[in-house]
Parts: structure tokens; sequence; C-alpha cells
């Protein structure tokens, strides 16, 4: 069944071989058997109390997704991250032991069009990767493919349940697929996938909230622990699929949702873009107004003299030296080469009111005078 009996037995040789080994180790060694038989201890009893349950009640699609969503949240990760939409048609499978891509497809009878991802628990189960389902997409046609580019994922640590972390190269992953306690396998139409990363309410209004729970939880984050105050914000769709929704508590319910339920976070950070947007329409409407012509003057001005200054020091000098020390006040990016072109592109830019505020124009004008004072 799912390949659990071959996989305890494949474990079970695993003990015995690292047994073997004890008997003959030194020092630090034996530590290091003794941590890793231990955790191969546990993964034999993880795998025989999934053999007892799914024994006694065959495994179904709904009995994975419960398992992947435990931790709460995990399927909405998905879905922001790749737009696969658990409220329409989907495959879901689970492997025991080693996964390849070919057992991957099989096992969910993927098609030509199907977008096809897979997460994997690691069986070494070290403290920094336990209980974390690692992602990766996987063609129809090829390898295993961990882009965490493409697809971010922000790991949510929790006491029960996993969690979903992204893969930092493919050496990591192959090394992770390869001594997998067990994998979970999705496969979807890509016509039915939605637009990744929406999080607002659907456009019929049909994706409505309710205050689930409040309290607090612990989060465990590379052997660190704390507490935090949160809410669970919670969304039923029309098939029964549940989702929930996370966030720091802060107030109440409000801070969250309306009074009808929609949620309200991205409607204000919306608003937020829009006052950032319409200042800096301000600032440059500001900058646009007003004429630098005089100071542009002025700092031109003192280049000159700074010119006139250098050409008097270096017709006076007198020693190998202080020509060089000159010279290099002269030519360098630093000194009177870099301050002239350094002023070309303030002109240019001021001409063509290409500065994006008064403030910014103050900056770059006092870098000039900066590098200018640095030379005397």
């Amino acid at each position: 069944m799912l390949n659990i009996e071959k996989t305890i037995a494949l474990f079970q040789k695993k003990l015995e071989e690292n047994a073997t080994k004890q008997t003959t180790a030194t020092g630090y060694r034996v530590e290091n058997l003794k941590a890793e038989a231990e955790r191969i201890g546990e993964n034999i009893a993880i795998l025989k109390s999934d053999l007892a349950r799914y024994t006694a009640k065959a495994p179904t699609a709904s009995d994975f997704i419960k398992e992947v969503d435990e931790a709460r949240g995990n399927l909405k990760a998905i879905h922001d991250a790749t737009g696969f939409d658990f409220c329409a048609p989907f495959k879901v499978a689970k492997l025991y032991g080693a996964i390849t891509p070919k057992k991957a497809l099989e096992a969910v009878g993927a098609s030509g069009n199907d977008f096809v991802f897979v997460l994997v628990l690691d069986a070494t189960r070290y403290t920094w990767k336990k209980d974390k389902l690692l992602f990766a997409e996987l063609p129809i046609y090829g390898s295993f493919e961990p882009t965490t580019e493409k697809y971010k994922f922000y790991c949510r640590h929790s006491e029960k349940g996993h969690t979903i972390d992204k893969t930092f190269t493919k050496g990591d992953f192959e090394e992770t697929r390869k001594n997998a306690l067990y994998s979970y396998i999705f496969a979807q139409n890509r016509g039915d996938l939605k637009k990744a990363g929406k999080k607002d309410e659907d456009a019929n209004g049909s994706d409505r909230y309710i205050l689930a729970s409040e309290g607090y939880g612990v989060s465990d984050g590379r052997g660190n622990s704390w507490k935090y105050s949160k809410v669970t914000l919670q969304k039923t769709t029309d098939n029964g699929a549940r989702f929930e929704y996370h966030v720091n508590r802060t107030n109440d319910k409000s801070d969250f949702i309306d009074k009808s339920g929609y949620l309200v976070e991205f409607k204000r950070a919306d608003l937020a873009r829009r006052a950032d947007a319409l200042r800096s329409e301000r600032a440059k409407a500001a900058y646009t107004a007003t004429d630098y012509t005089e100071q542009i003057k002025e700092l031109e001005s003192t280049i000159k003299a700074l010119k006139a200054h250098l050409i008097e020091k270096l017709i006076k000098a007198e020693t190998g030296e202080e020509i060089h020390e000159t010279g290099k006040k002269i030519c360098y990016f630093d000194g009177l080469s870099g301050v002239f072109e350094d002023f070309e592109t303030l002109k240019e830019r001021d001409e063509n009111k290409a500065f994006s505020s008064r403030e910014s124009f103050a900056n770059y004008y006092n870098k000039i005078s900066e590098k200018i004072a640095k030379i005397y």
C-alpha cells in the first residue's frame, strides 16, 4: 500500500547497518550514529502508524489535503505562489521513499497540459528541515525544478503539521528527494490555474471571511520559539474547501475584514500606494517649478576656480612626487575629472527636468560640492 511496507523494510535495513557501524566507531562518530539511529527509529514509527491508519481506512484525496494543510495556511501559500486552484478539479497522490519524476507523474496520471508539483519530506529530518515540505515543480518532460525565484514561499512555523519551504539549489533538492520519507504530488490542468497571488475577494463578491479564532500561537524557527498574538480569518468556498488567513493581531477584527466580511488589508495597501504616488507627483511638480540656473552657475564658477588652483599647483611643482599628487587630484574619478563628469550630468538632468524632487537635485548638487571640498 503506497509503497509503505517496502519503505519500512529499507529503513529497518538502514537501522541494522547503523548498529553494525556503531560496534566499530569511536569518538564523536558514535554520537552521530546514535543520533542517526534515533531519526531512523522515528521515521519507522511514522511509517508504521501510517500503514495502520491507511489499512484501517483507505486514504482519499481529502485525507492527503488535510495532511498537507494541517498547519493551516499551506493551501493558501501554494495558491498565492503558483495559482493552483484547490476549488477546481485536481489530482493528488502520496508516495513513500525516494521519489523520481517518472514515479511522481505516474502516481497522478499527469497529462501533457498539466501543471505538476511535489512536496517532499526529507527522511534525514535534521533540526533545520524537520517537518518541512520542500517544493519543486515537475514538468511533464524533464526533472524536478525547485525554482525558488519563480515560486516564493514564506515558511510558516507551527507546532502542528508541516510547513512549506523553498530549496536553495537543485542539488539540495536532489539530495532531499533521494532521502524522502514521503512526498505529495499534485497535478492540475493549466487551464484551471488562477492568477498567482490573488488575495483579495473575487469580483463576484463570494470570498467573505469570518473571525474563526483568536489567541496565542507559538512559532518555532531554527531552534527559536516565541509567542505572538494572532487572529484567524476563515473563508469557505461554495464546494466547502477551507482556507485560512493568518495575521498578527493589533486591535480587533475590523483591522482585517469590513462589516461585510471582505479583506481590507490589500485595499489599505492600495490606498497607501496611491498616497505614495501622489506625494511623488507633488514632489516632482515642486522641483519642475524651481529654477536652479543661479545655483548651477555658482557651482560652475567653483569648479573653474578649482581647475585654476590645480593648474597653478602643477606649474609650481618642483618634484616628481608633487606632480604625481597633483595629477591624482586632476585625473582620478574622485578628482577634477570626476567633478566635471558629475557636473555635466547635473546640468543635463536639470535641463531635461529628470530629477524626481528638489531633494533629489540637492543631494546630487551636494555630492559634487563635497567632492570639490575633498580635492582642496
